[in-house]
């Protein structure tokens, strides 16, 4: 399987993985699923940072650095296909991040299973969901 992680599920599987369910942790050591992080999670870590609302206990550079390695994570570019699609996702007045909305976007047009543990997300969207 291909997965896309959402933010905090990186950040979770880095520092606390027992945050993960268990079948969101299991798919994660899979050696066959590739595991993707967003360049749009990568800029929302670091403005997290800069604002002093996330602390990973060294840089957001580092962090990515180290996942890639200790996760073998592949780091998926925000491609133009992905925000000129955002337009056809439905705007909930609950769920406006742009951050989820891109990776939302990316989820669909590359055909990737997105592993979130955002119940919105499946709510709101037509896409599968890897958690429970």
């Amino acid at each position: 399987m291909e997965l896309l992680l959402d933010t905090q599920v990186l950040i979770w599987a880095a520092n606390t993985p027992s945050r993960l369910t268990h079948v969101a942790g299991q798919a994660l050591t899979e050696l066959q699923n590739i595991l993707f992080v967003s360049l749009a999670s990568v800029w929302e870590m670091q403005l997290k940072v800069n604002l002093g609302k996330l602390n990973l206990g060294y840089t957001v550079e580092d962090f990515i650095e180290k996942q890639v390695q200790d996760l073998n994570i592949v780091v998926l570019p925000i491609k133009t296909q992905h925000i000129f699609y955002l337009p056809q996702l439905p705007f909930h007045k609950h769920h406006k991040d742009p951050f989820d909305r891109m990776l939302i976007a990316q989820t669909i047009t590359e055909k990737l299973l997105i592993v979130s543990a955002d119940e919105d997300i499946q709510q709101l969207y037509d896409i599968k969901v890897l958690w429970y």
